[in-house]
């Protein structure tokens, strides 16, 4: 929640409400495992000795603060109206999501933690102008509320189809972000409270179907699987891997406890460099011969010894700056460049919802180590903004020519 300038009257802020949940999230997980626990690390359960966890804390202690001293010091810019953005972007980006579910459906590709056995025609494509990055980037900006809603029930259907469980924790983000600023009051709190406590009553169904969909499996056996494990028994342990899902001091703790080898992997090329995680650096790899393999699925198959392509999961900006150590001072740099200056770009060009829904994503994505993911969020901004500016500039020097 933030205290707005003009009215001193609270509003759900997006940024902040994240911030805090991943703040407690993870100082939970350290006090669990300092007080000698075990913590469920995806397929592990661990623990680590006090020096190590003291190590994890201190570097996502780091780089928490240095993307909250980022966000706080973009506030401080200048900010231009929201710009809208027309029926044919809405109609566009709808007709591409029914193409990308389609296509993922007849090809039986684009399951969530499954390894595509075939080769659509169209993952190229895909690939250049992911689908589910570009609805959230346009979707923002669309005028027509119409279309804001067809896309985002869309989106919703489609993420579902394809086992990807997300889409319950970005949608309420999106729309906090499209219609801010939402005041504090009774109506808001209990909109939101009631919301909240029917996905978390929901939650072990909707869980239940994503590993379902996962493993092939028939979707029809949600309820009566969540029903014979027990309803309570379901909701506990869904509620728990929900909340664990918003930390990554297990993944931080074991790149620190290994982080002689992960270093000595990162210097012999086993991975991809940070800088290289984005994609136009995957274009210029994939033509130069080079095997895409991130931090993220490097640590599955070292770590949790699963080979499957399509698994990932979250070292944290503070897990880089674990194997990099004293070269964390370049990899700051380059976090501050690619955080700070999108995000000046947009609060400037686009208007506020734009800017907060890119600072969710510098904590959902870029705070978990998916650097490739937040950076192609910013990329297809970008081209969002120099398009929409390009059209603008020659529909007014037509105007002006006639």
């Amino acid at each position: 929640m933030k205290v707005t300038n003009n009215s001193q009257a609270l509003t759900w802020n997006p940024v902040i409400c994240l911030a805090l949940l991943y703040f407690i999230s993870n100082l939970y997980f350290f006090f669990t495992v300092f007080s000698g626990e075990e913590i469920g690390i995806d397929s592990l359960s661990q623990r680590f000795d006090q020096n190590t966890s003291l190590i994890a804390l201190l570097l996502l202690g780091l780089s928490f603060f240095f993307l909250l001293g980022l966000y706080w010091s973009n506030t401080k810019l200048t900010s231009t109206r929201n710009f809208g953005l027309s029926n044919s972007w809405g109609g566009g980006i709808f007709a591409y999501q029914t193409l990308y579910l389609i296509n993922s459906l007849y090809f039986g590709v684009n399951i969530a933690g499954v390894q595509d056995e075939i080769k659509s025609p169209f993952q190229f494509l895909f690939t250049l102008f992911d689908p589910d990055t570009l609805f959230l980037v346009v979707v923002i900006s669309l005028r027509s509320p119409r279309l804001f809603w067809a896309n985002t029930g869309l989106y919703l259907i489609s993420t579902v189809i394809r086992g990807w469980g997300g889409a319950f924790v970005l949608v309420p983000i999106l729309l906090l972000c499209r219609y801010y600023p939402v005041r504090v009051k009774l109506s808001s709190i209990f909109l939101l409270a009631g919301s909240s406590i029917v996905i978390l009553l929901t939650s072990p169904f909707i869980i239940e179907a994503k590993w379902l969909i996962r493993s092939g499996a028939e979707l029809g056996q949600a309820i009566s699987n969540v029903l014979e494990r027990g309803y309570l028994e379901s909701l506990y342990s869904t509620l728990e891997y929900i909340f664990r899902r918003f930390q990554m001091f297990g993944h931080v703790a074991i790149l620190v406890e290994n982080s002689d080898i992960t270093a000595e992997a990162y210097n012999n090329n086993e991975f991809i460099p940070y800088w290289a995680d984005g994609l136009l650096q995957w274009i210029a790899l994939k033509f130069n011969g080079t095997d895409i393999i991130q931090l993220n699925r490097y640590m599955v198959s070292h770590f949790f010894n699963v080979e499957n392509s399509a698994y990932s999961t979250n070292p944290g900006l503070a897990g880089w700056m674990a194997i990099l150590g004293e070269r964390s001072i370049f990899f700051s740099a380059y976090i501050f460049l690619i955080v700070f200056f999108p995000a000046w770009l947009v609060r400037k060009y686009v208007g506020i919802p734009h800017f907060l829904l890119l600072y969710s994503f510098v904590f959902i994505w870029l705070f978990h180590g998916w650097i490739g993911a937040y950076f192609n969020f910013a990329i297809y901004s970008a081209c969002i903004i120099f398009t929409k500016k390009l059209f603008t500039f020659r529909k007014s020097s037509l105007t002006i020519t006639s």
